[in-house]
């Protein structure tokens, strides 16, 4: 469901794919590193998730490097009814302190960063998701910005 993710991270390259809940598929420096493993923390099962923005899954969109943090932005979606093409997506923060193995939600379920004013419409999908992070380095100065898809 979801794009490739990577960053680097202490001279190793990080990836993950996405599917309702996210996988770290590869932790080295070649592809012979492949390690297929399910996210602690950043899957549904991890969370008491029921009527929560997540309730339907989460997955990684963004992750990037910061000191000895990799920050990430996972997309979300609840009230799904996929049979009937029925979704209402957002997108959250998350964080791993260990290099990708595990994730953490600080605030949950506060930790939203895009919200839809809407409301779920029966047979449609809804929200504000599928989105994308470009940061952007100018004079020692890190400008981040999000891009996401407007589903109403």
């Amino acid at each position: 469901d979801s794009q490739l993710i990577s960053t680097s991270y202490k001279g190793r390259m990080l990836t993950w794919v996405g599917n309702a809940d996210a996988e770290l598929v590869t932790n080295g420096t070649s592809d012979s590193d492949y390690l297929p493993s399910s996210i602690v923390g950043l899957t549904t099962k991890d969370y008491n998730t029921k009527g929560q923005f997540d309730s339907c899954g989460s997955w990684l969109s963004r992750a990037f490097q910061d000191g000895d943090l990799i920050r990430g932005l996972y997309h979300a979606e609840t009230a799904c009814n996929y049979d009937i093409g029925q979704t209402y997506k957002s997108m959250a923060y998350t964080e791993s302190s260990d290099g990708g193995q595990t994730w953490t939600r600080p605030n949950y379920p506060n930790n939203q960063v895009l919200t839809f004013s809407g409301s779920v419409m029966f047979g449609q999908a809804a929200g504000l998701g599928d989105g994308s992070m470009i940061i952007f380095r100018d004079k020692g100065i890190d400008y981040y910005y999000l891009y996401y898809q407007k589903i109403t």
